[in-house]
């Protein structure tokens, strides 16, 4: 490996940890802006972007835009809904996406629970 090779990566590593304490000290911050409820001390003053309930502050996470959200509805917005791992919904000509009997964050964690699941039946 050249020397110049050496030094790119070596701006490549220093940039990643850059952006590491970056991303560390935005969330300190905002935690310390919108701080713990003082109700409760466990709630933010913040409501998930995608199920719409409030944020614990063990729950704070940000989306690419910066947006309150938890973890498994960050995923959910990734993986799809229950009916569409299970192929049951418009994507596969059915009909079927979110439990009708769940609310939206319940939602998400089934489809986070069904996409980390064990479905293989041959084990």
């Amino acid at each position: 490996m050249s020397s110049q090779e050496v030094r790119d990566w070596e701006r490549r590593i220093v940039f990643t940890i850059f952006l590491f304490i970056l991303a560390v000290f935005v969330t300190l911050l905002v935690i310390a802006m919108f701080g713990a409820d003082q109700g409760n001390g466990n709630t933010m003053n913040m409501v998930c972007v995608w199920c719409g309930e409030e944020l614990l502050v063990t729950e704070f996470n940000v989306d690419g835009l910066g947006n309150p959200i938890h973890k498994e509805c960050m995923m959910r917005m990734t993986i799809g809904s229950v009916g569409h791992m299970l192929q049951l919904c418009s994507c596969y000509g059915g009909n079927e996406e979110d439990p009708p009997n769940m609310t939206r964050r319940q939602a998400a964690q089934a489809a986070v629970m069904l996409f980390f699941s064990d479905t293989d039946e041959n084990d």
